[in-house]
């Protein structure tokens, strides 16, 4: 009788060991140059995991959080198998020249918390156009003047 449960617990332990390894855990961000004032975005992509993943973002040099965190999720099913996939994102705006550092994010998934790898990236400021020369142009302004000043609706100018 012992036996058998044995076998059933060790199966068991298996195929949970399996679904663990399944689980993959991605942070992400949308560009590895940042002007000043251009806003990017980070995202968190949680795949094989039914719930929504939880984390507390750490003070951030440089940025600020414009929104998020926006949450979205995906299922598939191929081959009669369903995978899942949850993102969790936040758009961030760049404040201040630097290289930036996001460092390592606990993420929570249920009893069981993971990192994220830290992610590097410059913010830089504006850059003058310039030509071969090295000096740069001046501003160009253009205005538009139209051919007739009295038009109708619906009527090409």
């Amino acid at each position: 009788m012992s036996r058998p449960i044995n076998i059933i617990l060790t199966l068991f332990m298996l195929l949970s060991s399996e679904a663990i390894a399944e689980l993959k855990v991605n942070a992400s961000i949308d560009a590895k140059q940042i002007l000043v004032r251009d806003s990017f975005t980070w995202k968190l992509e949680v795949e094989g995991s039914e719930e929504m993943p939880q984390i507390r973002l750490p003070d951030i040099p440089n940025v600020a959080v414009l929104s998020g965190p926006m949450q979205s999720s995906n299922y598939s099913y191929v081959n009669g198998e369903m995978t899942s996939k949850k993102t969790l994102s936040y758009t961030f705006v760049a404040l201040e020249p630097g290289k930036v550092t996001i460092p390592a994010i606990e993420v929570f998934l249920g009893g069981s918390s993971f990192y994220t790898k830290a992610l590097h990236f410059e913010i830089i400021g504006h850059k003058p156009a310039s030509t071969k020369s090295g000096q740069t142009n001046p501003p160009v302004f253009i205005s538009a003047i139209p051919s007739k000043t009295n038009i109708y609706v619906g009527e090409p100018l």
